[in-house]
């Protein structure tokens, strides 16, 4: 919620400029009509840097998990018994 904060405040200022339009002289309106438009722009353009931010620190805290490898019981005996099993991999069998 804390990330959204911006983008809350130019919608509900978009939504005042909106609203303030109908009651404002005309002179004013057109800028209330610019800020009621572009506001949300804005807000949009936010939201993408957000979520930007957010996948990247999620793509980091996957690299900081151990690797997953999908075998066959059989894969998983030969490579058991050839000694090529990896500590810090996690191996699931399918079957």
């Amino acid at each position: 919620m804390r990330n959204h904060i911006i983008t809350i405040a130019l919608l509900v200022i978009a939504a005042i400029a909106f609203t303030y339009r109908f009651f404002a002289e005309e002179t004013i309106q057109s800028y209330c009509d610019i800020l009621a438009f572009a506001l949300p722009t804005l807000a949009a353009i936010e939201e993408i840097i957000v979520a930007e931010r957010g996948n990247k620190r999620f793509a980091e805290e996957l690299k900081k998990r151990p690797p997953f490898e999908l075998l066959s019981e059989e894969e998983y005996e030969r490579r058991k018994e050839e000694g090529t099993i990896d500590e810090n991999t996690i191996y699931a069998t399918g079957e």
